[in-house]
């Protein structure tokens, strides 16, 4: 007996497939799925992975390790730009023009018919000074009866001169560079001679040029015998007829007669006994210390790139001691 419930498939209405035979959702399945394209994201997990105490530490604190990071640049460039400022010639000088005065006679000092040399080399040098620090140096060339009164009355910002100021040494309100150019004074002697200094010249006669008569304390060479003389040149020829035994002035004229036509007959004993010079000479103010500071910082550096060296060579200047 046939069950009642089948019925013939011919007999089935398609319209009501979906109604007579609802999706087997209650029954489990033997066979594995099949994942068909594009499936695959259906597989993501829903709920995402909690975050660990460590990764959510890192999270809060690498924002404020890059405020801190910034932080420091920022203080750092802030820095450098205000230090710039500061070494700046024109932040720091209260004025950008400054007259400095020379004599072009270069008195004392035994030149040689070079008097022009040195004026124009001092004038391109101090110039040059000038531009390297942004301000302008103005050369006024006076005799040397009017070189320290025009400086006394504030006519001149500064002078360069191998001279100090009168009475400089009772506290004068001047205040004075290193060494422009290098003189200093030297011991010449006949060119046999093998001494190393004027310590080493006991009992003999030696010769005192210039202001060397008045700079060197001959106390302090007991055993020397000092003798003075107004013109170096006759003090080179006795050395040379030996007459003296030696002979001291200033490095400058004594390369010049070394180099001249005593090349071979006279040397110069290497270690120099002061270390006088042209210098430049300004009145005690804050703004002529700020401004001597930069002058020696900036002849500093002329020496040190061949600037300095050159320049002599190209106004046939003897090189600095």
């Amino acid at each position: 007996m046939e069950n009642e419930d089948q019925k013939d498939p011919s007999q089935i209405d398609p319209a009501r497939i979906d109604q007579d035979s609802p999706p087997n959702l209650g029954e489990e399945s033997n066979e594995p799925d099949k994942l068909e394209e594009g499936d695959a994201l259906e597989l993501l997990d829903p709920e995402p992975r909690r975050k660990t105490i460590g990764e959510r530490f890192r999270n809060l604190i690498a924002p404020i390790y890059i405020k801190i990071i910034l932080s420091l640049i920022s203080i750092f460039l802030l820095g450098w730009f205000a230090l710039s400022l500061c070494s700046s010639p024109n932040q720091k000088l209260a004025k950008m023009n400054y007259v400095i005065a020379i004599d072009p006679t270069w008195y004392p000092l035994d030149l040689k018919s070079k008097e022009r040399n040195m004026t124009a080399f001092s004038e391109i040098l101090l110039k040059e000074i000038g531009r390297m620090g942004d301000i302008k140096i103005h050369i006024r060339q006076l005799s040397r009866n009017r070189l320290f009164p025009e400086f006394e009355k504030k006519n001149v910002d500064g002078v360069l001169s191998v001279l100090l100021p009168p009475l400089f040494a009772h506290e004068r309100p001047y205040i004075v560079s290193a060494p422009f150019y290098r003189l200093g004074l030297v011991l010449v002697v006949g060119a046999k001679n093998t001494v190393e200094s004027l310590a080493e010249m006991k009992d003999k006669v030696v010769g005192l040029v210039g202001n060397a008569r008045t700079e060197l304390n001959i106390n302090l060479y007991p055993d020397v015998y000092f003798f003075g003389y107004r013109e170096a040149s006759q003090a080179i020829v006795d050395l040379s007829n030996k007459k003296i035994d030696g002979v001291i002035m200033d490095s400058l004229a004594a390369k010049s007669y070394s180099q001249g036509f005593y090349a071979g007959k006279i040397s110069i004993v290497k270690t120099p006994l002061s270390s006088e010079g042209i210098s430049l000479i300004l009145h005690n103010t804050e703004d002529s210390k700020k401004f001597l500071s930069l002058f020696d910082s900036k002849l500093e550096e002329l020496r040190s790139n061949g600037e300095f060296a050159r320049l002599l060579s190209v106004w046939q200047l003897s090189e600095e001691y």
